[in-house]
């Protein structure tokens, strides 16, 4: 079973640290993918399109160390049933059968970064309903080498970005968070504005370009 790793990352040297030594014992093809989009859904995507004679696709952030013994679980899982997914968000670990990548339509690019592992999450979601696949939640098995550097940033793109994600697929849950008023006029005003901004992205970009096969 062929397996690519994709780790998109600004910092090579990190990226190795972290997820190439955790992973020097597997035979498994590490693909170090610079973020020179600004935009960690679609340096995943590209990754995916670039690794397309393998079976399992595993994307792990850049700041994560993996214990062996669990990937050797992760991958014995997928081995086992093509339909398994390995997931966890925050850090991202998601663990897939190439197949099944292309047919949920790889990440999304309209969220360039923060809730794009959330967005993915919905969009297995409605594919293990199907019957599709089965999400296998990942319990341990790793270290986030988390940074605090950036972190309003951080909170603010999330906000903006949960918008567009509840926008497409549970708008129940954005109706509330809409009318939240106890986070500040400032943040509430700020997701109406947010709002708009989702709309356009609706109407005038795609998911990805991105060529999987």
């Amino acid at each position: 079973m062929k397996v690519s790793v994709i780790v998109p990352t600004l910092d090579v040297s990190k990226a190795q640290k972290y997820v190439g030594e955790s992973l020097k014992d597997f035979q498994v093809n590490i693909v170090y993918m610079l973020d020179v989009y600004k935009n960690v859904s679609k340096t995943r995507n590209k990754g995916a399109e670039k690794e397309k004679d393998v079976a399992t696709l595993f994307f792990i952030d850049d700041d994560v160390e993996i214990d062996p013994e669990h990937f050797r679980k992760w991958l014995a899982l997928i081995s086992e049933d093509r339909k398994n997914v390995i997931w966890n968000t925050q850090p991202l670990i998601f663990g897939i059968d190439r197949n099944l990548f292309v047919l949920t339509g790889g990440f999304d690019e309209r969220i360039p970064f923060m809730s794009e592992d959330i967005e993915m999450h919905y969009t297995l979601k409605k594919l293990e309903n199907a019957g599709i696949l089965r999400i296998k939640y990942v319990e341990g098995g790793y270290i986030h080498h988390s940074s605090t550097e950036g972190a309003e940033r951080k909170r603010w793109l999330n906000e903006k970005h949960s918008v567009y994600v509840f926008l497409k697929h549970d708008r129940k849950r954005l109706l509330h968070v809409l009318k939240r008023y106890h986070d500040g006029w400032k943040i509430f005003l700020m997701r109406y504005v947010w709002l708009l901004w989702t709309i356009w992205k609706f109407l005038f970009f795609k998911r990805t370009d991105c060529k999987f096969y």
